[in-house]
């Protein structure tokens, strides 16, 4: 496994407003990242881009729940989880991440990487088990169990998108009380890919505002969000 060094004990955290995002092929080299990853990370685009995502791996990250993250991905599956991050200069920050398959003609081409702000009580709960599981306290069996309580993703009661000062949520409890659960997978990871598809399209559309209002680049972005389901 990669280890990331040297590390301080400085902590940065993410704004509330701030949202990571990056994406990668199948071997988990980036093929895009936002701002925000360029902010809280420390690194630039010309460093990161065509570089494999590990490059921001904590060393004090269990190896077991990036085992995790991949098994689930490669399954198809989205996969969440709080992380602690390194920074470039050696400072750390947590997210709590969301990380989901994209698909293209039914097979997956790349995964998609979407990280906020967790709450204290999520850092401070990963970063018990997750000491227990450097030194092996913790049995193998049952780390995921433990793991599932402390990745509270707020997808599954509500996810913010964020386009200026408008938020909006989603909720999922009344749909599955009486869709059928494979029907209700289905549906909710569509939602998932076309939120991150919104995420990065917004990072396009702020480029492209910024290079000209009236551009074929920013018309085209905005056809492409307005068209999204």
């Amino acid at each position: 496994m990669k280890v990331n060094m040297p590390v301080t004990d400085h902590e940065v955290e993410l704004k509330p407003n701030q949202t990571i995002v990056s994406k990668t092929d199948l071997k988990g080299l980036i093929t895009y990242v936002n701002q925000d990853f360029l902010d809280i990370s420390g690194f630039t685009e010309a460093e990161l881009l065509s570089v494999n995502h590990n490059i921001v791996r904590h060393p004090e990250m269990p190896p077991a729940a990036f085992e995790d993250l991949w098994n689930t991905v490669k399954a198809g599956k989205p996969w969440t989880g709080i992380v602690k991050n390194r920074c470039k200069n050696g400072d750390h920050y947590w997210v709590e991440a969301h990380v989901t398959p994209i698909h293209e003609n039914g097979r997956v081409t790349s995964y998609m990487s979407v990280r906020r702000r967790p709450e204290r009580t999520q850092v401070q709960a990963a970063e018990a088990l997750y000491r227990a599981l450097n030194a092996g306290r913790t049995p193998r069996r049952s780390w995921r169990e433990r793991l599932a309580v402390v990745h509270r993703w707020s997808l599954m009661a509500k996810f913010y998108l964020v386009m200026g000062v408008m938020a909006v949520s989603f909720a999922a409890s009344g749909l599955i009380a009486w869709l059928p659960m494979n029907l209700v997978q289905e549906r909710w990871e569509g939602f998932q890919q076309n939120v991150v598809e919104r995420q990065l399209l917004l990072g396009d559309l702020k480029g492209s505002v910024g290079a000209a209002r009236d551009s074929a680049a920013l018309q085209e972005t905005v056809a492409r969000y307005r068209a999204l389901p």
